[in-house]
């Protein structure tokens, strides 16, 4: 073997070494890089997954919360409902009562000038005189059980005129609608 081949043999193997050398720098250079990429890759997907399970946490806990605050609240609210009821059922108890104790009886009338009408048992009504104009009226009432005579003077339309008899209790309400040159139209309300 010459000396020739031998250098160049020797050329070949420095080459191979130094291209080998290169390549495993760099192969050595390229898997660090790669490394570190994927440890920051797993770190990441590692905070990733952390915080997903805080959340997840979070959120099972706010749903626990979210449930006790809606059966409280159904609670409270049923407990209203039922005490509104009672409150109702109790208002309609006395409304009732009043209904009861202020139960008018209706008796329509229309009497003619200077003539006595009986407008309810033991009253006796007379319209002296008419003011069709101003839709007035004077005359009296006369209470027969009372002995008790009530005058009326200028008493216009709509405008109740209430008295009591002796018997006590509710009032009585006498109410005159319309008034013509002879006469006078009306009600009285009395107690049931």
């Amino acid at each position: 073997m010459s000396a020739q081949v031998a250098a160049r043999i020797k050329a070949l193997r420095n080459e191979v070494a130094q291209t080998s050398c290169r390549l495993a720098e760099e192969l050595e250079n390229r898997t660090e890089w790669l490394q570190t990429r994927l440890s920051r890759l797993e770190s990441n997907e590692q905070s990733k997954k952390t915080r997903l399970v805080a959340l997840q946490n979070k959120v099972a806990s706010l749903r626990r919360e979210l449930g006790l605050q809606i059966a409280q609240n159904w609670q409270q609210t049923e407990e209203e409902v039922v005490s509104l009821r009672k409150q109702l059922v109790d208002n309609q108890q006395e409304v009732d009562g009043i209904s009861q104790r202020l139960a008018r009886q209706r008796m329509d009338f229309e009497l003619a000038a200077a003539q006595d009408c009986e407008i309810a048992p033991g009253m006796i009504l007379n319209v002296a005189s008419t003011d069709k104009g101003y839709q007035r009226v004077d005359g009296w009432i006369r209470l027969v059980p009372d002995g008790r005579t009530l005058w009326v003077r200028e008493q216009g339309i709509r405008q109740p005129i209430f008295f009591y008899t002796r018997q006590g209790g509710l009032p009585f309400e006498l109410v005159f609608t319309r008034v013509t040159d002879t006469g006078a139209v009306g009600y009285i309300l009395m107690p049931d």
